[in-house]
């Protein structure tokens, strides 16, 4: 079974309750069809979801092992040399009231390159 709805299961198109599965032998290429249905709608809705569930999370294995073949790019986060940045701080003492006032200071960090890669 590759996917759902697929080859393998399917909805009955006018019911909620139904599935068709597909069952086919792997020597002889033969198959035959056979219907499973639920008496009530609620056990049909966890069949559903549990499908859907079981073929999301195989797909994710599916690209977490390509992804193992295949790692992406690592981001370089880091500061270039020279590159700087500009923190306004508002500083307020504890009543409230603002500290410094108009001569409030402007804090500036130049930061510099390092190579940390590995």
């Amino acid at each position: 079974m590759k996917a759902y709805p697929g080859l393998a299961i399917e909805p009955v198109s006018d019911s909620s309750r139904y599935f068709v599965l597909r069952i086919q032998d792997d020597n002889g290429g033969r198959s035959a069809f056979i219907g499973i249905g639920f008496g009530d709608r609620s056990d049909s809705f966890d069949f559903n979801v549990a499908l859907q569930d079981h073929f999301k999370y195989v797909k994710n294995q599916e690209a977490i092992e390509k992804e193992k073949d295949e790692p992406k790019p690592q981001l370089d986060l880091g500061f270039k040399e020279g590159e700087t940045i500009k923190i306004n701080m508002k500083i307020t003492k504890k009543d409230g009231s603002e500290a410094g006032g108009e001569n409030q200071k402007r804090h500036r960090i130049r930061c510099s390159a390092s190579s940390s890669k590995n």
